[in-house]
C-alpha cells in the first residue's frame, strides 16, 4: 500500500515522520531504483493490515502530511515579489 502526497512532499513527510519517531519506507521506495520523479509517493505498508491497525498506523503520517506543506510554503513565498503567484511546493 502506498500514499501519494503533493508533488515534492514525499521526502519532507518521511523526514518529519522520522523526527516524530515514526519509521516509514524512504520516499519513492516503490519506484525503480527508489527514484520518484515527482517526489510524491510513500510506501505505507508491506502487508495487508486490518482496518483498526491501519487507522492507528496512519494517524502519525497523516499529521506529517498536513505539516510538510505548511513548513515549505512560507519559505517558497519569501523569495517572491508581490506580483508573483506562489509556485506549488510541497
Amino acid at each position: 500500500m502506498s500514499l501519494d502526497v503533493l508533488d515534492g512532499c514525499a521526502a519532507p513527510v518521511v523526514e518529519l515522520a522520522k523526527e516524530a519517531g515514526i519509521a516509514l519506507a524512504p520516499a519513492g521506495a516503490t519506484f525503480p531504483y527508489g527514484k520518484d520523479p515527482h517526489d510524491r509517493n510513500i510506501r505505507i505498508a508491506p502487508s495487508s493490515p486490518s482496518l483498526d491497525e491501519l487507522g492507528d498506523t496512519l494517524e502519525g503520517p497523516a499529521l506529517c502530511v498536513e505539516r510538510a506543506p505548511t513548513e515549505r510554503l512560507p519559505a517558497a513565498a519569501a523569495g517572491m515579489s508581490g506580483t508573483e503567484r506562489p509556485r506549488r511546493h510541497c
